[in-house]
Order: structure tokens, then sequence, then C-alpha cells
């Protein structure tokens, strides 16, 4: 081993350790310490001490460069290093140094296994500040880990050291993590609490950013809650904040809650007014997947005021973004339901022709994912066209048949007894024009047979209404026999 190697490292250290910040890790420096690692510490006095401070030094200027694994490494041989000296501060700053390391390297677990040494060790020294940060620490990982019982109980910590210590900005944080560990355990009440007292801090320390992060949360908790009107108003202070802290990313995700909120409320107009103004930030290279869920609303406000045709547009826009755009199977569901939507236009405008278009493609997509329940339900669609728009009904009623074989016995109650309905109505129809007028008993049966069906598949489903119209129907043609 050559010790004049060493000293030079160390004497790089102690300049790092000193602020001199033009010091960059190299690779040479693992080489070094490779080389006295094979070294007798016993036989050179001192060595363990220096290769325990190297090591954490190593460590820390790595962390400082965003390099985690080498940054854990090093912290980890100062903590082998320093376990063997008596100098428990020291040692009690490399195994935080590997908590830290771990955490940015989504390590949790070993978060949780080295942590409550340090925190200990703080408590031990009365060092609060450090102690409350090792709670909060402690609290993310477990929120990580999705045990959120021991997330609240470690935060819960946390604040009360920040608290004693009077350090408002830290409380925030905590205020912050305790509402996103309710939200996410479903306790929408309590997460609108501390949002409220995180929010009240960073307006108390002026720090708008953080102000309107807080309020979106805050809306999206009330949200969740079925407090649309709490949510809106919410969503608008931040709108407030953003007009004198303008930030374009939090402007877009406040326009496209507020969307999301004024649909739910139907309140069709500002839908349209928010989702123009949304529709104005998305530059070439910003995130675009949003708006397919812009252009979907805007599609649906439009069709429920009978605007079909700006409706295909808008359904248009979102369509062909969700290949474009691509993030999973549910853009692929998506684009299946705005053919469909399409389709629907173009129904009640009585274009058949591009209904069964608009359809088809739906069709082509959910037969090549495999998305069952969706073709289902587009044949039917199909079936309800071509009897109702296109007077096919042959054609129609194996359509009706072809739905029903895909469909499980138990699954889809109520598509199940639409496709039963239909083919009732299709039964007499076909029977009708076949037998020129007139109905025979086995006519009559086959579509009580299917109005039966359907009766019993709305019953399943609690669907009265349904119900009582298949109901009805059985009735009719009982009538008639």
């Amino acid at each position: 081993m050559n010790l004049q190697e060493l000293n030079r490292l160390k004497q790089i250290c102690e300049k790092y350790d000193s602020d001199d910040d033009s010091i960059i890790y190299s690779t040479e420096f693992n080489t070094i310490l490779e080389k006295a690692a094979t070294t007798d510490l016993a036989q050179t006095p001192g060595l363990t001490e220096d290769l325990a401070y190297i090591n954490k030094i190593l460590g820390d200027m790595c962390y400082y460069e965003k390099n985690y694994e080498q940054s854990l490494a090093h912290y980890d041989a100062a903590v082998y290093y320093y376990s063997k000296l008596n100098q428990k501060a020291d040692l009690a700053a490399a195994i935080q140094g590997v908590s830290d390391a771990s955490f940015m390297l989504d390590q949790f677990a070993k978060v949780l296994e080295y942590n409550p040494i340090v925190l200990e060790y703080y408590k031990e020294v009365k060092e609060e500040a450090k102690a409350a940060d090792s709670n909060y620490y402690m609290a993310e990982s477990y929120y990580q880990l999705n045990d959120y019982e021991n997330a609240a109980q470690y935060s819960h910590q946390a604040l009360a050291y920040y608290e004693k210590v009077r350090d408002i900005s830290n409380m925030a944080y905590c205020f912050v993590q305790l509402a996103k560990i309710h939200f996410y355990n479903d306790n929408y009440t309590e997460a609108i609490r501390f949002y409220k007292k995180a929010a009240n801090a960073h307006q108390q320390l002026g720090q708008l950013e953080e102000l309107v992060t807080d309020y979106l949360d805050l809306g999206h908790s009330y949200y969740f809650d079925d407090q649309n009107e709490n949510a809106k108003s919410t969503y608008l202070e931040a709108l407030a904040v953003l007009r004198k802290n303008y930030d374009l990313d939090n402007l877009r995700i406040a326009y496209i809650r507020l969307i999301r909120t004024c649909y739910q409320m139907d309140e069709y107009q500002e839908v349209i007014e928010f989702g123009t103004k949304a529709l104005k930030l998305y530059g070439e290279a910003e995130p675009q997947h949003d708006l397919i869920e812009i252009y979907s609303v805007l599609g649906d406000i439009y069709y429920f005021q009978e605007n079909y045709s700006k409706a295909i547009t808008a359904y248009s826009e979102a369509e062909w973004r969700c290949s474009i755009y691509f993030e999973d199977d549910d853009d692929l569901r998506k684009k299946g339901q705005l053919n469909k939507d399409m389709f629907q236009c173009c129904y009640d405008m009585n274009d058949f022709d591009n209904a069964i278009q608009f359809l088809q493609q739906a069709i082509e997509i959910n037969e090549e994912n495999d998305f069952q329940t969706e073709l289902a339900d587009n044949f039917l669609d199909l079936a309800r066209t071509l009897f109702r728009g296109k007077k096919e009904a042959k054609e129609a009623y194996e359509y009706c048949l072809k739905a029903l074989e895909i469909l499980d016995e138990e699954d889809e109650p109520v598509l199940k007894g639409k496709i039963h309905e239909l083919t009732g109505d299709i039964h007499l129809d076909i029977k009708f024009h076949s037998g020129k007028g007139h109905l025979s008993p086995d006519i009559f049966r086959d579509a009580i047979s299917s109005y039966s069906k359907a009766f019993t598949c709305f019953q399943e489903a609690g669907e009265t209404d349904m119900q009582d119209m298949a109901l009805k129907k059985i009735n009719i043609v009982k009538a008639e026999m």
C-alpha cells in the first residue's frame, strides 16, 4: 500500500471539506482506496480513521454530484471503518449518509433500517432539528412503501420537533406530507385539513410556488370528497396566485382540474371557457397527452348542446392523439370510445352510413386488443343502427348473437339486458315481415323469451326503469297473443 497516495487523497478530501468546490470526483480515488482495503489496519496506525474520513467525504462529494450509487458505496465503507472507532458523531454522520443516498435511490427499506440508528443518536445529543428531519424521512419512506399508519406516526413526530424549534417552513412540509398520507388512505377530510394548514404556512412565508401547489392539491381533495363547489373555488384561488407567480405547468394543471370540476357540475359554458384557455397553453414541446382529455371533455359538452359537428371535430382531435401520444392500454380503450362517441353524433344526426364507419373503427381497435366488453357494446350499437337506422333486421340479429357470445355468464348484466331487449324487438320485426303481417304463437314466445331474459338481467343489476320497460314489453306481447 502506497501511503503517499492515500495522504494525497486525504488532502484532496480536506480541501473539499473546507468548501473548495473546484474538486471533482474521479475514479482514480477508488483505485487508491482499493489498494488500501488490502492493508492490515492493525499494523498501520491511523489508517482506519483516515479511510473512514476519506470515504465519508467522497460520499458527500458523490452525493452533491447526484452520483447516488457511488455515494452509497462510500458511505457504506465509512460506516464500516467508523464502527471500528469510538467516534459516535462521525459514525452517525456516515449512517445518515447511507440513509440519504438510499432514499435518493428509492431503497426505502434500507432507509428504515439505518435511519432509526441516527434518530436515537440525535435524541441522545438533543439535536432536535436533525431528529425532526430523520422522522420526516422515516415517514416519507413508509409512505412510499404504502404503510400509511407508520408514515403518519413518524410525520406527527417530525411535526412536533419542527414546532419545538419553530421551523415553519419544515412544518409546512409535514403538513403536506400528512395531507398526502391521508389522501392516499382515502381520508379526504383530514387531507383537506392539513392542506389548509400547509397553505396558511406557505402564505405566511410568502412562498407562492408552494402555495399554488397547496391550492391545487386542496382542490383535488375537495374534488374526491365530492365537494365540487369548494374544489372549483380553490382552483380559482390557485389561478389568482399564478397571476402573481406565473408557472406554465401549474397553470395547465389548474385549467385541467377546473375543466373536470365544472364538467361534474354541468357548468358547460365554463368548461368551454377553461378548455379554450387551456388549449392555448400547449406548444409542440409540451405534455401533449393532456390534450386527449381536454378535447374529449369539449366533445362531450358540444354533444350535450347538440352541436354535433363541433363535437365530432373535438372527438377527432382527441382520437388521433391517442395514437400519437400513446402511454398505455387506456389510450387504446379511449381511442375506441372516441370512435363510439363520433358514431353517436352521426347516429343522432341520422347519418347512419358515417355512424357505421366510426363504429367499425371502434370494433377494429377492440378486436385487435381483446377488449371484450367494449367489443360486445360495439356490436350492440351496430345491431341497433342496422335495425333502426338501416332497417336491416336480419343482419342486426346476427350482431346481437355475436355480442352475447362475447360476454361471460355473470358479467355486464345491463349490457346483456339491452342486447336481449333489442333481440326481442328484432324477433317481432323479422317474423312480422316474413309472415306478411301474421304473428304466430312461436313468434310471440321468442319475443317474450328475449324480453324475459332482459328483465332478469336488469333485475340483477338493480336497474328498475329498464326492468319496468322489459316487463311492459312482455305484457304488450302477451296481450296480443
